[in-house]
């Protein structure tokens, strides 16, 4: 192809040649294809083609002649045509066709602004032999690339001769009989080690590079084709110049002259070092691997895709009793006998699907006891993927399986045992939850009525003393009980934590100010270091971080007399991400090792003076290591017997957004409720007596009732401005009643109904909802939590 091809000096002296000759400004080689005119060289125009609708070239190549138009702007065929009416602005225009192989491509043209009558047949004459001259170029031109493209498809096919010669690692090689003259490629210089030169070795220095029985060897094949025309392959072995030796193999072949005699040897040559090594690795790895294979302890063998024996190691011959004569080429059924093959069959097809099987068997062996085998048979497949057979192996698995089934058996017992240990524990988490329920019932009525007596302004000092003490007393009992029930349901994996935004800084000054008061009467300061870095609302539990500060500054305070307690915040962080670290330090006595390990025990204390001294249960440190744990923190402690101890904590820092409050709190028990109505029930006569003493200073209106019949029955009848539920009730207990007021009780449908509770969460009935409920209430009773449900009340609407 000739279009859209670089400018080439012999066309653009032919437009220079015409341009001069005729006196224009203007002279083309013009080429045409189906939708535009492109021109191969061009002197006066700064464009490379124009559309071929346009093309005075096109005239000329349908005409097959020399076109002249004296001026262009009067000829009917182009007085409108752009290039008259605009740029160029022709004028005249004189073409003579060019042809390449024959076929009209073109024109060689002539063109002027304006308008001419002097281009004579003369002129048209001289035009249509230069339009030869660009033919005649095109044509050498053609001849000339043809060439160019014959010297680089040799130049091509010789790097590629040479490129496989490296990669195969073949020369070639020719050998002149009458001169003696030897050639050789690029690559027979290589594998001799010598550099490459213009011309080979003669063939007596060739002949010594071999070794002296090979050099004889090849010397007579050399002969023997010369004179015969019989070519030959010698395996030979040749030593480089370095001292290096190298397998190597020649093949020849004869050629023959005009008058019958071999003219040439001619050859390759081929380094086979690398292939003899690799063969002779594999020789002596197959060697190695069948010894293996043929004393391994188990059974190894192969079976072709016509189930013929093709291998059988020792321990297999011996199996079936056999020699290796008596079993390589044996069918696997008549090795088998008829049962078991019928047996194995299933498997043996499967594999021969290329399916991998592995099962046991359960067999007698020679001496009658029983045995157990384990069988594989292993898919051998070719290059392609096809399934040429299969391996067998098989072992003894005896002792294995006897060991498994006695295993087994312990399974059994010790999974009987885990029943057995999970419903002791279920039993203690019940006999817990129960315990809790009835110690906390009649202690909601000892803390509730102590907090009553403790408001009556006519008790004597010592009368209000006791009953400060029994109060202590109670909420002692209290944080006792809780501790005991938190324990259980860490125990049982049913304490989750609830995150939230939480202002930790404010959290932490007002536990070191409810601190204050217990720290001066041991004449302790408590100072507080929070880290300016350390963000002061986080994402977190607040009730749970309380509850573990509460119990590290509560013992520094316990255990210490006189000094200074440190507690420190600040965010730190390691490979654990970015944290909270807290630590709490005390110049009380010091821990010793042994001391240490006992911490974060349950019902562990150091020794029993310290429980006399100080009481505790001993649960406190492991759980507040079970609440750090659940937030996958670190907790623990550095003490010396001299320097007192520091007690740590790690927890994950995830910062919050501020949530802002409203802190202008109301008295709680400033409210007015004497125009309501509450429902107090409960099945301990005791516990409403206490609860209508909380209510009745306020004159609301109470009634009573001892179960969830009496409940809803009341509720029928009456409208109610609050109901308190008691849950754990005989017969109908609190949620059943809750739903039967809140599906049959239209006066009561929407009204409040506060549930209280003895038991933890983990332990209230399965129907039981929280959504059931306006609030729940834990006993025993906190005064400013029920007292701010009564506050809550909405005011009555009016009749």
């Amino acid at each position: 192809m000739i279009f859209d091809t670089p400018p080439e000096p012999a066309f653009d002296q032919l437009t220079e040649l015409a341009k001069a000759l005729f006196d224009v400004p203007i002279t083309l080689i013009s080429l045409i294809d189906e939708e535009r005119q492109w021109f191969k060289s061009c002197i006066g125009l700064d464009v490379d083609s124009t559309p071929r609708d346009l093309a005075f070239c096109d005239h000329v190549i349908r005409n097959d002649a020399v076109m002249i138009v004296t001026d262009a702007s009067l000829d009917p065929r182009f007085l409108h045509n752009p290039l008259v009416t605009g740029a160029p602005h022709i004028r005249f225009y004189a073409g003579a066709p060019v042809r390449y192989q024959d076929v009209l491509i073109g024109t060689l043209c002539v063109i002027d602004r304006v308008a001419r009558a002097d281009f004579g047949a003369n002129e048209a004459l001289k035009l249509e032999k230069l339009a030869a001259a660009v033919s005649s170029v095109m044509a050498m031109r053609k001849d000339a690339m043809a060439n160019i493209a014959i010297m680089r498809a040799r130049e091509e096919d010789q790097k590629t001769l040479e490129l496989v010669e490296d990669i195969a690692g073949v020369g070639q090689w020719s050998f002149d009989v009458k001169s003696g003259r030897v050639v050789w490629s690029d690559q027979v210089f290589r594998i001799h080690g010598l550099p490459i030169t213009e011309s080979a070795p003669d063939y007596s220095d060739v002949l010594a590079l071999y070794d002296e029985n090979d050099a004889s060897t090849l010397a007579r094949l050399v002969e023997r084709a010369a004179k015969t025309g019989k070519g030959y392959t010698l395996e030979a072995r040749i030593r480089r110049p370095n001292g290096a030796f190298r397998n190597v193999v020649a093949k020849a072949e004869t050629l023959r002259g005009a008058d019958g005699d071999v003219e040439t040897i001619h050859g390759v040559f081929q380094d086979v070092t690398d292939y003899r090594m690799a063969t002779e690795k594999a020789r002596k790895s197959e060697a190695r691997y069948r010894l293996l294979a043929s004393n391994m302890p188990g059974m190894l063998g192969h079976w072709d895709s016509d189930l013929k024996c093709r291998f059988a190691n020792n321990a297999y011959l011996e199996w079936f009793g056999r020699t290796p004569d008596e079993l390589i080429g044996v069918h696997l059924k008549t090795v088998l006998g008829e049962e078991l093959f019928a047996l194995n069959e299933p498997f043996i097809r499967r594999a021969l699907s290329g399916e991998k099987q592995t099962f046991e068997r359960a067999i007698s062996k020679a001496s009658g006891a029983l045995g157990y085998t384990l069988t594989q048979y292993l898919p051998d497949l070719d290059e392609d993927g096809r399934v040429r057979g299969f391996f067998v192996l098989v072992t003894d698995i005896t002792d294995l399986k006897l060991k498994e089934l006695a295993l087994s058996d312990s399974n059994a017992q010790l999974i009987a045992a885990r029943h057995q240990a999970e419903a002791a524990l279920e039993i203690k988490a019940q006999f817990l939850a129960t315990m809790s329920h009835e110690i906390r019932t009649p202690l909601t009525t000892i803390l509730g009525y102590a907090g009553l007596l403790g408001e009556q302004d006519d008790l004597s000092q010592e009368a209000a003393a006791f009953v400060k003490r029994i109060g202590k007393a109670g909420r002692t009992l209290l944080a006792l009980i809780n501790d005991v029930l938190d324990v259980s349901r860490l125990e049982a994996g049913q304490v989750t934590l609830t995150q939230q935004a939480v202002n930790v800084h404010e959290l932490a000054r007002e536990l070191v100010e409810q601190f204050q008061m217990q720290a001066s009467t041991r004449n302790l300061k408590l100072n507080l270091d929070y880290d300016e870095e350390l963000p002061e609302w986080q994402l977190i539990d607040d009730t749970r971080l309380t509850q573990v500060l509460n119990n590290l500054v509560g013992n520094a305070c316990k255990f210490t007399s006189d000094g200074v307690i440190s507690i420190s915040m600040r965010a730190v962080e390691n490979l654990a991400g970015t944290r909270m670290r807290v630590e709490v330090g005390d110049p009380g006595p010091g821990l010793t090792t042994e001391q240490t390990g006992k911490l974060f025990k349950r019902f562990q204390q150091l020794d029993a003076g310290i429980n006399r001294k100080h009481g505790g249960s001993g649960l406190g440190l492991a759980i507040c290591a079970e609440i750090i744990k659940l937030m996958q923190g670190e907790i623990g402690v550095v003490s010396s017997v001299t320097a007192g101890s520091t007690f740590w904590f790690e927890v994950p820092l995830t910062m919050a957004a501020p949530v802002y409050v409203d802190s202008e709190e109301p008295h709680f028990t400033d409210y007015d409720i004497s125009d309501r109505k509450v429902l107090l029930v409960d099945d301990h006569a005791v516990n409403r007596q206490m609860i209508k003493a909380l209510i009745l200073p306020y004159a609301a209106e109470v009634a009573e009732a001892c179960n969830g019949a009496e409940a809803i029955a009341q509720c029928q009848t009456s409208r109610f401005d609050l109901v308190f539920m008691d849950i754990q009730m005989p017969e109908i207990d609190g949620v059943a009643a809750t739903k039967a007021i809140r599906a049959t009780c239209p006066f009561n449908a929407d009204t409040p109904i506060v549930a209280l509770t003895a038991m933890t969460k983990s332990r209230l009935p399965d129907d039981y909802s929280e959504s059931l409920f306006t609030q729940v209430l834990a006993k025993p009773i906190d005064p400013r939590k029920f007292h701010s449900v009564l506050a809550a009340l909405p005011a009555r609407a009016s009749a």
